[in-house]
Parts: structure tokens; sequence; C-alpha cells
């Protein structure tokens, strides 16, 4: 990225940066850090939850990575750090950090934000210093990561490998793919898979790999004709390997357009298997909702029923509570009268018997005044008297008892 499109990138959030300063990164010369100044902490704290893991770009997968930094320790005096003398190269207008937001380059110059945003030039305005860090090409083995000398590239798809004596990837590619030629890339030599040999042709020096030069004209045109013979050779092997790849590539076509249509016809019928699915659970959706529908009903219906009898049913409990109240209440009071009932039946009992005894004693005496009176008994015979009683027979207790009265008497 260069320093203009980390401006456009920083655009939306610029007027809360007070300073940004590009430093490149010690160990890595393609890869540099920026350094960001917020204006107060709210603005830094907005600033890491908008940013931190979103894309630079919609076309690259690389995303922003967000750290706080606690202090940053330099060696020299911070060129960060603007004078207010300091005047912009592009615009010539004083740069005040406090009110416009300032930018440092790789080369240590700075500028005003919106005066670096309009040069085009990826140079600095001052020093022409590439701002942009330069790929550098790293190869390597696209399988096992490899990148030690002993690398080849095919030259038909240019896929680069391992040599047979790392972990021999190469081979597996000329095996999977049938390309036959692949090139070293320490010393541009060409290997031939299938005859097991290189394919250089031209005269060599053996110390440095340089082509011989040939003297003469007929050296010449022979070394020509032979570099032309090679030439056509190479022309002739590389067609055929084309029209192989052709028809193996072809091959791979037609496979996969089989695969790929029946693919899509079990697709197709998995997707008419599951419409006829969907049909029949949308029946029975349908079914099953008219059957909720009138559940619904009854179950309104039992629940109303279930209202009143549970009225009914409160309503026969407070009854049910108001008649044992009152069955204890005449128990009660049956008890209290059962108790009176059977002192008032003692009580008769003892009159009954008094009475009795009383009529008894009202009929002796009369028998005696009777008997006094018709000159059968004298009172001092009947003074001088005893009374015997009989406890064997009942018969003779009413005479016991008058006799007893008597003697009393």
């Amino acid at each position: 990225m260069t320093a203009r499109d980390i401006i456009h990138f920083l655009n939306p959030s610029m007027e809360h940066i007070e300073n940004t300063r590009i430093i490149r990164e010690v160990n890595h010369d393609s890869h540099y850090t920026v350094l960001l100044t917020f204006r107060n902490q709210d603005a830094s704290t907005q600033f890491y939850l908008n940013y931190d893991g979103i894309n630079f770009n919609s076309i690259e997968d690389h995303v922003c990575k967000l750290l706080y930094v606690t202090r940053i320790e330099t060696f020299s005096e911070d060129p960060s750090k603007i004078d207010e003398t300091s005047n912009c190269t592009v615009c010539l207008d004083r740069m005040y950090p406090d009110v416009e937001s300032i930018i440092t380059i790789l080369c240590n110059h700075s500028f005003h934000v919106h005066c670096l945003s309009k040069w085009s030039d990826t140079s600095c305005p001052v020093c022409r210093y590439n701002q942009t860090p330069e790929c550098q090409l790293e190869n390597k083995c696209m399988d096992c990561s490899y990148d030690g000398d002993s690398l080849w590239m095919c030259i038909i798809c240019g896929y680069v490998a391992c040599g047979r004596y790392i972990n021999g990837h190469a081979y597996d590619h000329f095996k999977q793919t049938q390309h036959t030629y692949a090139m070293q890339l320490t010393d541009n030599q060409v290997w031939d898979y299938a005859g097991d040999n290189y394919v250089h042709r031209l005269l060599a020096n053996k110390t440095d790999g340089k082509p011989v030069e040939v003297e003469g004209a007929e050296a010449f045109r022979q070394a020509e004709e032979k570099v032309e013979a090679t030439q056509m050779e190479y022309e002739y092997l590389l067609m055929q390997q084309l029209e192989s790849q052709r028809k193996y590539y072809e091959k791979l076509i037609k496979d996969n357009e089989k695969q790929c249509q029946k693919k899509v016809d079990d697709a197709s019928a998995k997707q008419e298997e599951a419409t006829n699915d969907l049909k029949k659970l949308q029946e029975k959706y349908d079914h099953a909702i008219k059957e909720k529908t009138a559940t619904d009903k009854k179950l309104k219906k039992m629940r109303a029923q279930l209202s009143k009898v549970e009225s009914s049913l409160e309503e026969e409990r407070q009854m049910n509570k108001c008649l044992t109240m009152n069955q204890e209440q005449f128990q009660a009071r049956i008890k209290e009268y059962e108790t009176r009932l059977e002192e008032k039946t003692k009580r008769i009992a003892e009159l009954e018997e008094e009475q009795r005894d009383l009529m008894m004693f009202i009929e002796a005496r009369d028998k005696i005044e009777n008997s006094i009176e018709a000159n059968e008994f004298t009172r001092s015979e009947i003074s001088e008297g005893q009374l015997l009683v009989q406890s064997s027979t009942s018969g003779a207790a009413p005479s016991a008892r008058k006799n007893n009265r008597r003697n009393r008497k």
C-alpha cells in the first residue's frame, strides 16, 4: 500500500488523528507499520472498534490489525514532533498538529494529509524516495514450502516444486500431469523426465556455463543450423506436449462435465423428492392446523365447563364446610340433650321410687289407722313390734317395707 492508499483508508477518521507516521519494520523490508496519534482517548477507542479486523479493500484478503502502543523509544530526535515553523513542502503553509492532520513518510519528511493525498506519485515530493515497499521474489515449493537451491519450474504450466532428492514434488507433478520438461531455477537447465536427462543442445563452457564461441563461417552456419534444429525440436516437443495437454484437459473437462451432469441429475432428483416431501409435509401441516383449531375449540369449551365445575365444587365445599360446622353443633347439642335426658330419667326414676314409697307409706298408715280403729292392734303393740326382712323372695318385699315403716313410725 502506498501513502496515498493509507490516507484513503483512514480518511473517514482523519479529523480525529493528530499525526500519522509510517515506519519500516526491522526484519522485513517489504512491510511497514503505521503509528497513529489521536487527539483524545475516545477517538482512539472508537477507531479501534471500527477498523480492527476489517479488510483494506474488497479485492485482497489482508485485514487491518491494530494494537495499542504503550511507549515509543527513538535513538534520535523524533521527526514526528513538528516545529511550529515547519512548512509543508507541497502547499508551503505551516503545519500545526493541533489543527490539521500531519503525515510522516518513510524518508522522515512530513506533509499535510490533504496535500499528500493529491500527490499521485509513489515517491517523496522532497527527496524522491520510493515509498512503496518493493515485493521480493520468493521461490519456494508450492507443496512443502521448500525454498532451497533444488527448485524446478514446469515449463508447461509454471508449477514450482522441489527436486527428487528433497521431497520429489516436481517428479510427482510430472506423474500427475505428464508435463515432461522442468527447468532448474538456479542454472536454468531443462530436465526431460521422459528421457531422464538434460535436453540442452547448445555447446556450453563447463566453467561458466556460457555458450562456446564458434569461429569461421562454416562453423557459424553449422551452429546456426544446430540452433534452428534445436529450436524446431523444442517447438515440436512443445507442440506434442501442448497437444497431449489439450487432450488431457479435454478429457478432464468431459469427465467433469459428466460428473457435474450426474450431480445435477442427482440434485434434481433430490430436489423433486424434497418437493414431494415438502408437499406431504404441507398437507400434514394443514391437517395438523385444522386439528389444532378443533382441539382449541374443544379445549375452550372444556375450560368453560371446568370453570363452572370448579365454581360448583367451591360452592359445594363451602356448603359442606357449613354443614360440617352445623353437624358438629348439632352433635354437641344432642350430647347435651342426651345428658339432660339421662339426668331427667334418673330424676323421674327417683321421683317414681319416692312416690311409690310415699304411696306405700300412705297405704300402710291408712291400714294401721283402720286396724287401730277396728281394735285389731294397739299402739303399744305396734311400737313394741319387730320388722322382719326377707331377701329370698321378692313377694315379701312389700310387707317388709310396711313393717319397716311401721317400726320406724
